[in-house]
């Protein structure tokens, strides 16, 4: 079903995909075998986007994230698999994951993890009074979803 859940993303204006599911729920590992199986780039992106942060000063981090992103995206890879994303929710970065991943998806495939819930309605990413809590609603989010705890909702 997932591999459905791909095509259709593949005919989207953003080519995104968005892998979601509580902590726990299996998304590193749904990656892993998905990257074992279809040989899709995979990109620990909180471990990768880290290193090239380190030496930038924390005011000057966000307007760095987009192109780091992208340099990390192999050039002859059409669908990339983005995992951990958790970083680009902190916010010292002060940016919108979500518009973030719509942008970037506009060139590539990006199936994308996201620790949070999808209830039909609303996308959420953490716990409501989390300091990372961000919540969506369908209209917003311009991307197929599938959840890992039920049967793939959008």
């Amino acid at each position: 079903m997932l591999d459905e859940t791909i095509d259709r993303a593949k005919r989207r204006y953003y080519k995104l995909v968005i892998l979601v599911g509580p902590t726990g729920s299996g998304k590193t590992d749904a990656m892993l075998h998905i990257n074992t199986t279809k040989g899709y780039h995979y990109i620990n992106l909180s471990l990768e986007l880290s290193k090239n942060l380190l030496d930038i000063p924390v005011e000057e981090r966000s307007s760095h994230v987009q192109e780091y992103i992208e340099d990390l995206l192999p050039p002859t890879e059409d669908i990339v698999l983005l995992d951990n994303t958790e970083l680009l929710f902190t916010p010292e970065l002060q940016i919108d994951p979500l518009r973030l991943f719509h942008i970037i998806s506009r060139e590539k495939i990006l199936i994308v993890s996201w620790n949070g819930t999808y209830n039909g309605n609303t996308l959420t990413y953490a716990e409501p009074n989390h300091p990372e809590y961000r919540a969506y609603t369908t209209k917003e989010v311009d991307a197929e979803i599938y959840s890992l705890n039920k049967e793939m909702v959008k």
